[in-house]
């Protein structure tokens, strides 16, 4: 293996790790209000772009998706579905780049986003920064990584299935944990927690090791 080419699949492995990373992280937020949407709907609501409370229009729209995000995720290293998957993530993180910049200069830097469950507001102005750089991060991953010839596809059955069977389990849990409190308190914290978890598991089973 040439030293460019070897140089070229690290940074294709930092710009991929980044992504998928960042991407995890933006998506956890549809899957912790929908489960808010589902579970205790009167605290139920979702900022930047889009509005929502409880189980209204925009509601639906959110919880729609999840599947679409955890699809990306499963279809990742499926080399059959490369150009599928890599234009998911590239819209995606583009989309999100391109509201919270928009949104942070319309309103003259002065929006923050605003996680009610644990009661922090972080100004727009300091998410402008890393949404960009992952979105340019995105371009460059996709541009190298179709420069290397493809790698063998993963079966469409290749999953972590005990991760994906703990992570389905965790349902229960999550929508008893809701029912146990009301408003913002200890127990919309805990299942707000464990929503996360449950997200990132699913992740971890679908998405390729490699």
């Amino acid at each position: 293996m040439s030293d460019s080419k070897a140089g070229m699949e690290k940074w294709i492995g930092i710009l991929r790790a980044v992504v998928l990373g960042w991407t995890a992280f933006t998506t956890v937020f549809i899957w912790t209000v929908s489960n808010r949407g589902f579970w205790r709907p009167s605290i139920s609501s979702a900022s930047i772009g889009m509005e929502g409370a409880g189980r209204t229009t925009s509601f639906w729209i959110i919880l729609a998706l999840a599947p679409l995000a955890l699809t990306l995720f499963y279809l990742h290293g499926r080399r059959r579905m490369q150009p599928l998957y890599r234009t998911g993530f590239l819209l995606w993180n583009l989309l999100l780049a391109g509201i919270v910049i928009y949104v942070a200069v319309s309103t003259g830097w002065e929006s923050n986003f605003v996680g009610g469950t644990w009661g922090w507001e972080v100004p727009l102005v300091l998410l402008a920064f890393p949404f960009g750089l992952v979105a340019v991060s995105a371009v460059a991953w996709i541009y190298l990584d179709s420069k290397l010839p493809g790698e063998a596809p993963r079966g469409w059955s290749d999953l972590r299935w005990r991760t994906l069977a703990i992570a389905l389990l965790l349902t229960p849990l999550i929508a008893l944990i809701f029912q146990m409190g009301e408003g913002y308190d200890w127990s919309a914290k805990v299942a707000t927690g464990t929503a996360i978890l449950q997200w990132l598991m699913f992740i971890h089973s679908l998405e390729n090791s490699r």
